[in-house]
């Protein structure tokens, strides 16, 4: 996390700024070793490869992740999967984005093939600070680096204009409204992501913002037009709503806690895209008043406060749980 990631934002990491200077000073670029994950039944095949650093925090990091596609692969596989059928097959390799004293990011390019016209391609990316100190490696995701609706709405016009500017014409592969679509503001889109030295780079699977045959797509936007609205700690927890206006005790320990937090947000972010991609008005009514009867409950079930942390922590992986299983 020094001069060479954010040479162009001054003071972004304020008093953290030299210890971490200093450190990434010394420190070499990662050792790469090649891991494999296999596992094979007469429902499905997997074949994940994935890399192992040396780095305690980012290799646990980096296999929770690839057990991750795993478990939701297998989880669809077994649901959909007729017994007559070949395997369904999970096939996952990645490339190394960026691997310096700074910053060691990681994208996985998931193959889901369920016998369709061609496989569901997916991207899952991973970017870590490097560090010294207690804290050492710390992965981080968009909306810690950037400042809310602010930060998410330039993200969107900038990475619009650059897909814009290289997808469109007579010949091209894309059209406004699509690339409209998939790099609106909302958060779920650019999940994928890779931190440059100087840019911000968004990563969009087939389909996402142009035709699959023209592959993947990626937006280039360069650091300089995001310097305002970086937030000053990275590592600081993010909520889905304003920190500054938590009027709860149960809203102020969410913000106090970079786990819950992100709870918060992945229960928020899942349940808005639920919303947002069903079209029975019907059906939306009642997930909003769920929603809201579930955050009412939230003020009542968690109120002890020497328990109140790993209540919230119980109480928000139970919801995502429930979204997460939605028919």
């Amino acid at each position: 996390m020094g001069r060479a990631v954010f040479g162009v934002i001054a003071g972004l990491l304020a008093g953290l700024l030299p210890a971490v200077t200093a450190y990434a000073a010394q420190a070499p670029a990662l050792p790469i070793a090649k891991k494999t994950l296999a596992e094979k039944t007469a429902v499905y095949a997997i074949a994940i490869t994935y890399p192992q650093t040396g780095d305690a925090k980012i290799d646990a990091d980096i296999r929770d992740t690839v057990n991750s596609i795993a478990f939701t692969f297998k989880k669809e596989a077994v649901a959909a999967h007729d017994s007559e059928e070949p395997r369904y097959t999970l096939d996952v390799d990645y490339v190394i984005a960026r691997n310096d004293p700074d910053v060691f990011a990681v994208i996985f390019n998931d193959a889901w093939d369920f016998h369709g016209a061609h496989p569901n391609l997916e991207i899952v990316t991973a970017n870590y600070f490097r560090g010294p100190g207690p804290n050492g490696s710390w992965r981080v995701y968009l909306p810690e680096l950037f400042d809310g609706p602010r930060g998410l709405t330039r993200i969107s016009a900038l990475a619009t204009a650059d897909l814009d500017r290289r997808l469109l014409g007579p010949d091209g592969p894309s059209d406004k409204d699509w690339i409209g679509r998939g790099a609106d503001a909302h958060w779920e889109n650019f999940q994928a992501f890779v931190l440059l030295p100087g840019a911000l780079e968004i990563e969009f699977p087939p389909y996402a913002v142009a035709a699959y045959a023209a592959g993947p797509q990626s937006a280039r936007i360069p650091l300089r037009e995001l310097s305002d609205v970086m937030r000053p700690n990275p590592r600081a927890p993010v909520a889905s709503f304003d920190c500054r206006r938590a009027t709860s005790d149960n809203e102020r320990a969410i913000c106090s806690d970079v786990t819950l937090a992100r709870l918060d947000r992945g229960v928020s972010e899942t349940w808005a895209s639920q919303v947002r991609n069903e079209n029975d008005p019907t059906t939306k009514a009642r997930w909003k008043a769920e929603q809201i009867a579930w955050l009412k409950a939230r003020e009542r079930v968690c109120t002890a406060p020497a328990q109140r942390l790993p209540c919230l922590t119980g109480y928000y992986k139970a919801r995502l749980g429930v979204l997460e299983n939605r028919p």
